[in-house]
């Protein structure tokens, strides 16, 4: 470990044996995939897999579960790979005696960081050399700093924080579910044909894998990554991947408003003679203080005088600093004098200075260009009781004049916010943002905070949503007030994608549940081989999750909340599913009741998926400019009938040729299925015109009506 004291900071040995012991926090690809094959669903369809190729089962069968377990693994961890990820954040760190960015997450403890005024720390530090350096609060992880400039060395580094989403209850409950089934269904089947239990206790196995192969936190990274493509699209960047779920469920937004309708822009900077512009510069860093406090003015005057803070001689210890009614006054001592500044309107103070008609030219001048003026002036006091009373401390000597014009700003939608059911509160006051945060998010709202100024980067980070234009403590950034209501829509077309996904998976792995039990009380054993099922999980589990999650289907989604994902939603469709199948499977041979039952099953299942897609019907207005999905759905189902024509791949899948007349009647169940389970429309807003909280009026009950009458 290096000296504390020395100011050059670690060397880049002791960097490498530090984050030797740390270890990598990041996986590689490889260890990716690997993890994911190990996982539960994957390795149960490895185990099926080379069971069947120690010769229990036909070699083909065996080959084709195996490459549906790569397939899955490979599929999961590719999007793990490419989800959406916050944006690598940097520090300045002193490392070899030289400042050099270097990413946060490759931070180690004992690391100097360089600190200047807005950088936000990234670690627990401890202050070794301070120039002046004013943070928010302590030298913690989060912290703001707000003037000045340091060294801090690091303590410790924040514990990552994970991105991971846990499942659903409800399918959590499906997984308990179809664990149940697999159980119940090799004690079924081994009870049926004794001598065959191990080929049951893998078909429960691959039942299981088959209903929880596709995980909600895959899907969910899925339609991040989707909606981050097009909010970046639209100007928007995001930088917490929860920044899109927190989106999609704004229900507060704080702007910052300080009643204005422009933002002051400074315009002019005249000396007055005798002075240069250092010693004007000098005076506003010692009437505005070190932190952007007050009104707006005094923030964009310390931010100009920021500029050239470093080149500037001190502006000595401060004494007293106050607002009167004459304007803002402040005392400083530098050696054995007593400095006075004074900033204020001219009316206020230049009767009060010497006079000089030039500076009253100035402000007429001024003041006809649509300026608002402000006075600097200077002098030496006694003591600080000469800048007690109510009237301008005397002797007062011009420094300068300031001129600040209003550039319109850009006006945020608020209409617009309000009918999307986001409710809009100006707040000018940091301090009362933050508590306007705290008590809503006490509520269970979801709360953003709109600003650019750096004394709210506490209030940024501290709500479940941070906006600006460019602020390092926003995990999104919009170009300007109108891409906040596209980015609203990205970001809800994604939570409606998730739910239509999800919605799915839980009704196809329901329907796959009764469809099995029900086959094996009506067909003889078994009611579907191993190959097949891992086949079903590809075809009606990871491509209809893909396409639903990246879709684009027709619609606004702006005015439309997201919905709450239940279990009961999806059993009218799986059971609807499984119905059809098992009618389709009542006639025939073992085998061609075997195929129509699973070729039924998947053409329900792809049909449902293409249902969830639409709001009132599969087939609206609007549904042909995203014509790829319904395409690729109907192509799988062709694809897989197709499989039924050739000897070789139908033989390793275990299916046989079902003639036209069984394809009629796979298709007929696909369309039954389309027609019969009609998308429910969304349950709240589906119009603009309908204002917030709007709901459609309930039928009276059955007691109500009887008291009626």
């Amino acid at each position: 470990m290096a000296d504390p004291a020395r100011p050059a900071g670690l060397s880049s040995a002791e960097v490498a044996l530090l984050r030797a012991r740390r270890g990598p926090r990041e996986l590689s690809p490889v260890a990716r995939f690997l993890g994911v094959l190990c996982g539960p669903p994957a390795l149960m369809l490895v185990l099926s897999g080379l069971f069947d190729l120690l010769g229990w089962r036909q070699t083909g069968s065996g080959l084709i579960t195996l490459a549906a377990a790569v397939l899955l693994a490979g599929w999961s961890a590719g999007v793990g790979a490419h989800a959406l990820t916050a944006p690598v954040r940097t520090a300045t760190v002193l490392r070899d005696g030289r400042a050099q960015p270097v990413a946060v997450d490759e931070l180690v403890c004992g690391d100097l960081l360089v600190l200047t005024r807005g950088d936000i720390l990234s670690a627990d530090l401890s202050i070794v050399d301070n120039q002046g350096l004013v943070l928010d609060g302590g030298p913690v992880a989060g912290a703001v700093v707000l003037a000045g400039s340091g060294l801090g060395r690091v303590r410790s580094l924040p514990v990552g924080s994970t991105t991971a989403d846990r499942s659903p209850a409800a399918l959590r409950l499906l997984a308990v579910l179809a664990a149940v089934t697999a159980v119940l269904l090799a004690a079924v089947l081994g009870l049926r044909a004794p001598g065959e239990w191990p080929h049951w206790l893998v078909l429960g196995l691959v039942l299981l894998a088959a209903v929880c192969a596709v995980r909600p936190a895959t899907v969910t990274a899925l339609a991040r990554t989707m909606a981050a493509r097009r909010l970046a699209a639209a100007g928007v960047v995001v930088r917490d991947p929860l920044a899109v779920d927190a989106l999609a469920r704004l229900s507060v937004l704080c702007l910052d408003g300080d009643g204005r309708s422009g933002s002051p822009k400074l315009s002019a900077v005249i000396p007055a003679p005798g002075h240069e512009l250092p010693g004007l510069w000098l005076a506003v860093l010692r009437v505005v203080g070190p932190a952007e406090e007050g009104p707006v003015e005094h923030a964009v005057l310390r931010t100009a005088a920021g500029a050239v803070e470093q080149t500037l001689p001190p502006v000595g210890l401060l004494l007293h600093r106050r607002q009167a009614d004459y304007g803002r006054v402040a005392a400083h001592r530098l050696g054995r004098a007593t400095v006075v500044t004074v900033l204020g309107d001219p009316e206020s103070l230049l009767p009060h200075c010497a006079p000089d008609e030039r500076f009253a030219l100035a402000v007429a001048e001024l003041t006809g260009g649509a300026h608002r003026v402000l006075v600097l002036a200077q002098t030496i006091a006694q003591s600080t009781m000469d800048i007690e009373g109510d009237r301008p401390p005397p002797g007062l000597e011009v420094v300068g004049l300031l001129g600040l014009s209003d550039a319109t700003r850009p006006a945020w939608p608020v209409a617009e916010l309000r009918r999307a059911g986001v409710r809009v509160a100006p707040v000018g006051d940091p301090a009362a943002a933050l508590e306007i945060v705290a008590a809503h998010r006490s509520a269970g709202e979801v709360v953003a905070v709109a600003s650019d100024r750096l004394t709210f980067a506490r209030a940024l980070l501290a709500a479940d949503l941070g906006i600006a234009t460019d602020s390092p403590a926003a995990n999104l950034r919009v170009p300007g007030p109108s891409a906040l209501l596209a980015a609203i829509r990205h970001s809800r077309r994604a939570a409606r994608n998730r739910h239509a996904a999800l919605t799915y998976l839980a009704a196809a792995g329901l329907a796959l549940l009764l469809t099995v039990l029900g086959a094996t009380l009506l067909l003889p054993v078994p009611p579907l081989y191993p190959a097949q099922l891992a086949w079903l999980a590809l075809v009606a589990g990871v491509l209809p999750a893909t396409t639903l999650a990246v879709d684009h289907a027709p619609g606004d989604p702006l005015y439309q909340l997201p919905q709450r994902f239940r279990l009961l939603a999806a059993l009218p469709d799986a059971v609807l599913l499984a119905a059809l199948s098992l009618l389709c499977a009542t006639s025939g041979d073992p085998a061609e009741a075997r195929t129509r039952l699973l070729l039924s099953l998947l053409a329900g299942q792809l049909a449902l998926a293409l249902v969830r897609r639409g709001e009132r019907w599969p087939l609206e207005s609007g549904w042909a400019s995203t014509r790829r999905t319904p395409l690729l759905l109907a192509g799988t189902l062709a694809f897989s009938v197709a499989l039924t024509a050739v000897p070789v791949l139908r033989t390793a899948v275990g299916l046989t040729w079902i003639g036209l007349d069984g394809l009629a009647l796979v298709l007929l169940a696909g369309l039954l299925a389309l027609i019969l389970r009609r998308p429910r429309a969304s349950a709240w807003t589906g119009s603009p015109a309908w204002p917030p909280g709007w709901t459609l009026p309930r039928r009276p009950s059955r007691a109500a009506r009887r008291r009626r009458r």
